[in-house]
């Protein structure tokens, strides 16, 4: 069962994760200085994004968000 006390640690560190990623978002959106985008890139890369071919990050996939759902195994019979 989860306490106060654990759930406004949780929040506290959400704030923070999401204070993180907007200055990262922010820093690839503006800066042009490739030192800064690196550090962004790798920001994100910390917090579980992954950068494709492309160059888009997704987000990484949460245990309870819908998306997580155990894939089913291909069985072949």
């Amino acid at each position: 069962m989860n306490t106060a006390k654990e759930r406004e640690s949780r929040m506290a560190a959400l704030k923070e994760a999401t204070k993180d990623f907007q200055d990262a978002v922010e820093t690839l959106r503006k800066s042009s200085n490739p030192k800064d985008r690196e550090v962004a890139e790798q920001m994100l890369k910390r917090a579980g994004y992954t950068k494709d071919g492309n160059g888009v990050f997704t987000p990484p996939s949460h245990p309870d968000s819908p998306d997580h759902s155990p894939k089913p195994e291909n069985h072949q019979e």
